[in-house]
C-alpha cells in the first residue's frame, strides 16, 4: 500500500508537469518504455533496490539506458527520484503515470481471453459493447489460451467475465462432487 501512495504522488507530479509543458505524448512514450524496461529485467530491478549500489552509480546507469530515448523532463524525474531514494519504485511509478494518461484521455483497456484468434467482427462488437456500457474508448487486448476450451473470459478494471468452457465445466463438476456427497448421507 505504502509504495502505491508514493507511486501515486510522483506520477501526479510528473504527468501535471507534463501537461503544463505540453508534453503529454511524448511523456507518455517515455513512460511506457520506462515500464517495459523496468519489468523485463530482474537485473535492473534488483539494483535499483539494493542499497549497496550509491546513488550515483544507478544515475549514471540511468542516462546510459534511458538518456537518448526519452525527453530530458522525463529523464530528469528519473534522477530527481534516484536522489531522493525512490529509484525502486521507477516501475510503478511509470505504470501509475500511465495508468493517469489513459484516464485523461477517457481510455479503459480491457482483456479478453479467447481459445482461438477472434475476427474483426467480434473484435468491434465488443468494443461497442464495452465502450457503450462505460462510456470510454476501449483499448482491447487479446490473448489466445486453448486451455479455455471455447467461450471467453472479459476482464474490465477489477471484474472479472468468465464464460468459458472451461469454468462452466469445472462448476458443472463442482455440483456433481456436492451433489454426489449428499446422496452419500
Amino acid at each position: 500500500m505504502k509504495n502505491y501512495k508514493v507511486a501515486t504522488r510522483y506520477a501526479k507530479a510528473i504527468f501535471d508537469l507534463v501537461v503544463e509543458r505540453q508534453m503529454l505524448e511524448q511523456a507518455m512514450t517515455d513512460m511506457d518504455l520506462i515500464a517495459s524496461t523496468y519489468h523485463g529485467s530482474k537485473e535492473l530491478q534488483l539494483l535499483m533496490a539494493s542499497p549497496i549500489v550509491k546513488p550515483d552509480k544507478k544515475q549514471k546507469i540511468i542516462r546510459e539506458l534511458f538518456g537518448k530515448s526519452i525527453s530530458e523532463a522525463v529523464l530528469n524525474f528519473l534522477l530527481i527520484l534516484t536522489s531522493k531514494g525512490r529509484e525502486m519504485h521507477i516501475g510503478i511509478i511509470a505504470e501509475e503515470f500511465l495508468r493517469l494518461y489513459k484516464e485523461n484521455k477517457g481510455l479503459k483497456t480491457v482483456y479478453l481471453t479467447t481459445a482461438v484468434p477472434v475476427d474483426e467482427t467480434i473484435r468491434k462488437r465488443v468494443i461497442d459493447l464495452v465502450g457503450a456500457q462505460t462510456g470510454k474508448k476501449i483499448e482491447l487486448i487479446e490473448k489466445v489460451d486453448p486451455s479455455i476450451i471455447g467461450g471467453f473470459v472479459l476482464k474490465i478494471d477489477d471484474s472479472l467475465y468468465d464464460s468459458s468452457l472451461n469454468f462452466k465445466l469445472n462448476e458443472l463438476k463442482k455440483e456433481f462432487q456436492v451433489n454426489t456427497y449428499i446422496k452419500e448421507f
